[in-house]
């Protein structure tokens, strides 16, 4: 390469990480105008209950004072009027509608700041019990509510679990009724947006309609750090590499043995536990396709596909000193 082509190489990538770092400050900045403008719209209708509730008293007032003619007055405060001055600038801002996407990346690294504000609502018992299936679920801002409303459009608003919320197997029950639960096992913790329910607000303006599922990925935060680490970091996977092995398959046990030439790798992971990955560079051609249908649930194989994502690794137990180990349970990857 000429000095005329490294030089427009490192301006190009200059510019790239300038490009990348503006999309993140933009982002930030939706974010806070988002909060923005829901702080202002709950100071507002604060201020109207408050004015509502001064309204009453004054007419009380009023009322003690004509029946008491010529006895003790009563007075009440002023309430000083809101400062519609600090909220000019919050005004100017046009209403912040968060796109899809970016509800869903700030939901999963940081719920609370995004629910903060928003409106909780629950479930009617009528959908919860209703047996006819074409029946809408209707939901309604009753009890201590466990999904929350973020605003889309005026009619439309999409539909969060509120933060932190632990999906058991009774409320599991409820949940599913909004989400679709992918890889939901009672003993799976932890879960992921992968998209948020929409609902639309009832003509009455005190409900909402589901109109379209959301849907929630479960993990087992035993091995969701590993998942992670395998499909974007797979390099500092090696310190936790117990053995490479290949597998040895008859009909009633699937047993992995260390060789030198190998296609998957066990990893040490927490409380005894062993995990089986596919090796970075695996070829996947029909016969090994074969093999890891016996390790692997495969989503999405088609004979030209080649890449793939970890859902999940397949769980094993060493039964030879770490030179021996048996498949316990079946992982799960995807094609793409």
């Amino acid at each position: 390469m000429t000095w005329f082509s490294w030089l427009l190489l490192i301006l190009c990538i200059g510019l790239y990480v300038r490009v990348f770092k503006l999309s993140r400050k933009n982002r930030k900045i939706r974010e806070v105008e988002y909060l923005l403008e829901n702080q202002r719209y709950t100071i507002l209708d604060l201020y109207s209950q408050l004015q509502k509730q001064h309204d009453l008293v004054e007419d009380l007032t009023y009322h003690l004072n004509q029946k008491g003619a010529g006895k003790k007055k009563y007075s009440q405060r002023k309430l000083p009027e809101i400062n519609q001055d600090s909220f000019d600038e919050i005004s100017s801002i046009s209403t912040v509608v968060l796109q899809e996407q970016e509800i869903i990346e700030i939901y999963n690294s940081e719920p609370t700041s995004l629910l903060s504000s928003a409106v909780k609502v629950s479930v009617k018992p009528e959908s919860i019990i209703s047996t006819n299936k074409n029946e809408p679920i209707i939901l309604a801002n009753i009890g201590n509510g466990n999904y929350c409303l973020i605003p889309d459009t005026d009619i439309n608003y999409w539909l969060l679990p509120k933060a932190n919320l632990k999906i058991d197997q009774y409320r599991y029950e409820t949940v599913k009724l909004l989400f679709e639960c992918d890889e939901y096992e009672l003993e799976f913790d932890n879960y992921r947006l992968d998209k948020p329910a929409k609902v639309s607000l009832l003509p009455n303006e005190r409900e909402w309609k589901l109109e379209e599922r959301g849907v929630l990925r479960f993990v087992n935060s035993l091995y969701e750090e590993l998942v992670d680490l395998y499909n974007n970091n797979i390099n500092v996977l090696s310190t936790y590499i117990v053995a490479k092995v290949s597998p040895s398959i008859n009909d009633k046990q699937v047993i992995l043995k260390k060789a030198v030439s190998y296609d998957y790798l066990t990893i040490d992971g927490e409380d005894n536990n062993y995990w089986l990955v596919p090796k970075e560079d695996i070829k996947i051609h029909f016969s090994k396709y074969q093999e890891l249908q016996n390790l692997f649930d495969c989503d999405g194989y088609q004979e030209n596909y080649s890449s793939f994502i970890l859902a999940k690794p397949a769980k094993v137990s060493a039964i030879l000193e770490q030179i021996h180990w048996q498949l316990e349970e079946r992982g799960k990857i995807v094609f793409i």
